[in-house]
This record gives structure tokens, sequence and C-alpha cells, in this order.
């Protein structure tokens, strides 16, 4: 009676909080520690709970917390179970079983001291993950009371899959193993033989856990990566299939930014850093359990990064190395882990949010409806309480200001011993009101729909049923991959009965137009646009309701859409993709069949449209068609053609996006040429900075390309 009160009571108050409000991931987890606990407390009592009288006390105990679980899904929220609840059976449920069992193993052993040795069976448990974690690359874990662990909570995408399943029976089968052997022999040296027996198999699982693939160690990275390179600075992991000129590149990349931080923190690490880089998302998350974020480990002093966010984040992970260097305890992290100063430290030295000075984005932010208050920030983990990046970048730009205003080496001192008084003689209130005064007078060249754009997001604890969706929406693209279309689309119907979700909207809009059904398309959007409205997510449903409105025939309408979007000015990609689709809407006599026509169509629409003088912008459309068709002479042939055929035309973006295609290509020369052209041409400040910031990098690499040629 006692614990059915207490697991009710608890459960009330998790359905009040976010992500335990449902029936799914975090639910069972944390009714996983208390179902165990409350079996080891039965076991403790030497009640024996799997004979007839208690089984029944028993199952109860289990189904109590799904009440008010299945009062939060079903009138708190919109959230359906579906797989969700295939959590609470696979997580919390055993997690019971382990608790008797352990219990009852402790009181088999010693009867005097079976709370003890619970007590420390569970200790053991418990930190039995913290040597993989540790030791390991990866973030997620095993274990035997939770089950399972992910690591980032910026990965949305948690399922039950085989693996977790075969690891719950393999808890389930040895748990009971050893129940019934100790049960089974009564006399001590039996006693002492099945938990000897017990020990080696439990090694033996530990030593099979890369293998089996619940455990990933340095052997397995390599081994599924392939290949290694050597700098002075770096062991450097890769893929084997990459070229010399992007093995290469990898390693002035790493060699590059080591020397600014190092420039810039004033020190170097202590010992060669090792950089794992990873081909895809997939790869990433199945060897260290993130996918879709960067991750370092500075008391590794490794980082994990995706090849194609080389550029955009290796920076900023490598500055987390950096920190190690005046970081406290075994994790070389600032006291108490502070989310706020790690990140921020990481920013400060990257000084880079989005391509973007983070003066001006954090002014920006500020003035647009977006500001954080520093002292909250800084308190606690009050950073999740925010949309991430908002986060990243508040705390990256206070920092920035506390090191440009008053010492140099500030923020490595505030990361070691973040006493803000002690090193600035303010506190931290009267630093955040200093720091907003300051953000007034930063300068920005960005407008309300450019802060929406990067700014108007909701952190994960404010989103809704966000595992349950991101399942859904992996499952209905595996439908599309087998071309169940009619099964896709169901899906996505069934999703937007609840869901707010812009990848939901988008992607049924798509493929509602694929299978030819715009009428629908046009009404899904209509309905569920507005609802965007002040988000990052808008301005890409306004291209879709341009190509709506091509698809109904109404190119006026289509027209004043993109001219709304190229006026309101988001971001120069999306002004250029809204004049890409204005100039095929305007040129084109069935503009709705432009999208849908084979490749080998727009190539010849692409390039009538550029030999007819029409826009600049159609040039890396039709590079990308024929990348594999042409060798790399031609395409900078037609390049070069194309440049000198828009002469007078070209625009500083134009020369942004052709030094970044040409860096991506290897010919860091002409890289070079057309951001001295950018520089010359550009009366933007933030352009200024972003050109200079990248012919650095080119002024670089085009000497090392030099001297290598030359030997």
């Amino acid at each position: 009676m006692i614990m059915g009160g207490i697991l009710i009571l608890l459960n009330i108050i998790f359905v009040n909080l976010p992500l335990l409000n449902v029936v799914g991931y975090e639910f069972s987890v944390v009714n996983a520690l208390v179902l165990y606990l409350l079996g080891g407390i039965i076991a403790l009592a030497r009640e024996f709970p799997f004979s007839a009288g208690n089984l029944g006390k028993i199952v109860l105990l289990l189904l109590i917390p799904l009440i008010p679980g299945l009062f939060g899904n079903y009138l708190l929220s919109v959230c359906p179970l579906s797989d969700s609840i295939w959590f609470y059976f696979i997580i919390a449920i055993p997690a019971m079983f382990i608790g008797i069992s352990t219990g009852i193993i402790a009181t088999v052993i010693t009867l005097k001291y079976r709370i003890l040795l619970f007590i420390f069976f569970t200790v053991m448990m418990v930190l039995s993950p913290l040597e993989e974690l540790y030791f390991n690359p990866q973030v997620y874990f095993y274990n035997p009371i939770i089950a399972y662990y992910p690591g980032v909570i910026y990965d949305e995408l948690i399922t039950v899959d085989f693996k977790l399943v075969i690891y719950r029976l393999l808890n389930i089968g040895f748990f009971s193993g050893v129940l019934y052997f100790l049960l089974k022999y009564q006399k001590l040296a039996q006693k002492l033989v099945v938990v000897l027996s017990g020990l080696i198999l439990l090694l033996l699982f530990s030593l099979l856990k890369p293998i089996l693939g619940f455990e990933t160690d340095i052997s397995r990275i390599k081994s599924e990566l392939g290949a290694a390179s050597n700098t002075e600075h770096f062991i450097i992991f890769h893929s084997d299939s990459l070229t010399e000129k992007e093995v290469k590149s990898l390693k002035w990349e790493h060699e590059y930014y080591y020397d600014l931080l190092s420039k810039d923190t004033g020190f170097e690490t202590s010992n060669k850093i090792t950089s794992f880089v990873f081909e895809d998302r997939k790869t990433k998350k199945e060897l260290i359990g993130a996918g879709n974020a960067e991750v370092a480990k500075p008391w590794l002093g490794q980082v994990y990064i995706e090849r194609s966010s080389i550029q955009g984040s290796l920076r900023h992970e490598l500055a987390h190395v950096f920190s190690a260097e005046v970081g406290n305890g075994l994790l070389r992290l600032p006291e108490g882990f502070n989310p706020a100063m790690i990140e921020g430290y990481a920013m400060v030295f990257e000084d880079d949010f989005r391509g973007e000075p983070i003066y001006n984005m954090a002014a920006l932010a500020k003035h647009k409806g977006f500001n954080l208050p520093i002292e909250s920030l800084f308190s606690g983990f009050n950073f999740f309480g925010s949309y991430s990046g908002l986060s990243y970048l508040y705390s990256g730009a206070f920092l920035k200001y506390l090191r440009e205003n008053y010492n140099p080496d500030i923020v490595n001192k505030l990361y070691g011993d973040a006493d803000f008084d002690k090193y600035t003689g303010k506190s931290i209130q009267a630093l955040g009101e200093e720091f907003n005064l300051f953000l007034d007078s930063v300068k920005y060249d960005y407008n309300q729909h450019t802060a929406n754009l990067h700014f108007g997001y909701k952190p994960l604890i404010k989103k809704i049923c966000p595992r349950y969706l991101a399942s859904e929406l992996q499952n209905t693209t595996e439908l599309l991959f087998k071309g169940d279309t009619t099964a896709a689309l169901k899906n996505y119907d069934d999703l937007l009965l609840y869901s707010e979700n812009y990848n939901v909207l988008r992607n049924y809009f798509n493929l509602l137009l694929k299978a030819e059904k715009s009428e629908k398309a046009d009404s899904i959007l209509a309905e569920r646009m507005e609802q965007f409205r002040g988000t990052g997510y808008f301005y890409n449903l306004r291209l879709l309701k341009a190509k709506s409105l091509i698809y109904y025939g109404n190119i006026s309408g289509a027209v004043a859409q993109l001219d709304s979007l190229i006026f309101e000015n988001p971001s120069s990609g999306y002004t250029a993709a809204a004049k890409m689709m204005k100039y095929i809407t305007k040129t084109e006599p069935n503009p709705d069949r432009f999208w849908n026509s084979p490749d080998t169509v727009k190539e010849e629409k692409l390039l009538s449209y550029l030999e007819n003088g029409l826009y600049f912008g159609f040039v890396f459309e039709y590079l990308e068609l024929i990348e594999e068709k042409w060798t790399e002479e031609e395409q900078n042939l037609f390049l070069q053609n194309m440049i000198n055929k828009y002469e007078d035309e070209i625009t500083p973006r134009d020369l942004w996006v052709v030094s970044n295609y040409y860096y991506g290509k290897y010919d860091y020369e002409l890289a070079k040429k057309y951001l001295i052209r950018l520089l010359k041409l550009t009366e933007s400040d933030t352009m200024k900075w972003k050109a200079e910031k990248l012919l650095m990098k080119v002024n670089r690499f085009a000497l090392l390309t030099e001297m290598s040629e030359n030997g």
C-alpha cells in the first residue's frame, strides 16, 4: 500500500515535468530507477516476491506508474502511445525484476549485511558506465538499471531497437541464472562458486561488449574508420576512401585551427589531440551515440566530428580540448559542470555563430526579442531552458566581452574558478547589465527576419512529443525508400493531427505535390503555415507556398510571395533561392513541371537561362547537376566563362559563393582571387569580416600547396 502510494505520488509529479509527462523514454528511465529501488526494498524485507501471493502485488506495482502516465498522454498531451509504451516494458519493468533479484542475491549471500551488500551492488551498477564514458570515445552507455542512455539530448531519435531488446534479455538471463543457483545451492562454498562464476561472466561480457555493439572502444572506432593520418599536433582517424587532396585538407584544417587557438588561449595542449572524422551522421551516431551534435572529450584530448562539419565546427570542438588545460577534476571541466561556462569558453575562441560575428548576432537577439538574462544563464542548468543556439551565443558573447574589457586571460581563470567578483570586482548581475549596455552599441546588418531565422526555435524540453515524432519520421522515410507512398502519406496525415512539427509539414507537402495532389498540399499548407510565423521555419514555408501557388497556376500570387521573401531578406541564401524560383516562374511556360523534371531536362533549361543572361545564381545549380559528368577542368572553365559573362551584375554574395566553391575544390589561388575581389566590392562590415576570416586560411593553404608541389 505504501509503495503504491509512493509510486502514484512520484508519477503525479512526473506528469507535470517536461519530457516526463508522457509514457516514453524519459518517463521509463525515471520509473526504472524508482521500481528498481522498490524491488530491492521488497526483497530485503525478506518477502519472496515470486510466490503466488505476492506476484499479484508486484504486477500491480508495475502497472501503477502507467495510470498517471496514460493520463498525461490522453489528457495533458496529444502524444499517442504507439511504440513509446515499449520503452516502459523494455526499460522499467525489467528494472524492478533486477532490483528484486539484487535484493534476494544480497540476502542469500549474507543475511546480516544484506542492506549494505545491496547498496554496494547498486552503486557498482550505477557507476559501471563511468569507466566507458571516461576512457572510451562513446557518449552513450548500456546499464542494467536504466537499460540505455543516449548521451546527447539534442539527438531526438531514441528507439526500442533490436540491440536494446537483446541487452535487456541478457540482463534478465544473467540475474535469473545467478538467483536460481544461489537458491539451489545453500552451502557457503557453493555460494562462493556461484558468485565467482557470476563475476567471470560479467568480466567476459565486459570484454565482448565492443564486439556485441554495446560499447565503443578505440579499436572498434579505428577499425570502422579505416585510416589514420599524423600531423605535428594531431592523430586523425578518417575513412580510407578519402583522396590524397582530401586527407591533406583535413590535416591542414586541423593544424590551422590549432595555431589560432594556441595563439588566442595563450598555451598549447599537453599532448597530441586525437580527432575522429566520420563520413556521415549515421556512422557517427552508431559508433559514439551522437548523430546531430559534434562532440569533444577534453579529458581524453579527443574530438568526434562529421567531415561536412569541419569548417563549421572543428574550431569549436578543439577549443573544448584546449579548455582541459584550465579545467578542474578528472573531467577537466568547470566547477559544477556549468554548461554556460563549458560552451561559452568554446564560443569565445571560435568567435563565430553560424558564419556571423557573435557580438553582432547577440546584439540582434537582444534587440529583436530573444534576450537572455546573463545571471540566469550561468546559474545551474538554465542553459538548457532556452533554444540551445541562443544559449551558446549569449554565453560566448558575454565571456568574450569580459576577455576584451577586463583581462585577456580572464576566461581561462573563470573556467577553472567561476568567481566573477574575484576576477572583475563586480557581481555577475552588474556584469550582465554592463554587457547589455555594450550590446546596445553594437551595429549589425540584420533584421527581425534574420533574428527569427536564427533564434525562433524551441528547446527540446518545450517540444511536443519530440521522441515520438523523430521515430515516426524515420519510419516514414523508410516507407518512402521502399516505394510505399500510400502508407507514407497516411503516416504524415496522422502526424499532422497533433503535431506542430515543421519537418512533418514540409515532407508531407512535398510528397503530396509529388503524388500530384496539389489541392490537398495547398490546403494543408494554408491551414498550418501561420503557426510557424516568427520561427526559423517560416521562410522555407514561404518558398513552399510559392511553389504551391505555381502548381495552382497562380503565377502572380507566387511572384508576390517571392518578392515579399526577397524584401524580408532573412538571409542571403533564402534571398537567392527566392530569386531563382522567381526567374523560373516568370520564364517557364509551365513552371510547375520544372521541379519534377528529369535532371537532363533541368540541365538543358538551366544552361539556357545562364546563356541568356537571366541570373548568375543558376550557375551552381547547374554545376551540381553536371558534377559527375564533367571533369574539374571543364567545370572550372564553365564557371570562369559565366563569371566573365555576368561581370557587371555579379554581387558580393555571388563572389562569396564562388570563393567557397573553389575553397571546397581545393583551388586556393582562385578562392583567394575572388575573396580579394569581394573585399574591394562589398560595403558590408559583416561580409568583410567573413571574407577576411576565410582569406587568412586560404592564404596559408595556398602557400602549403605551393610548398608541397615544389617538394
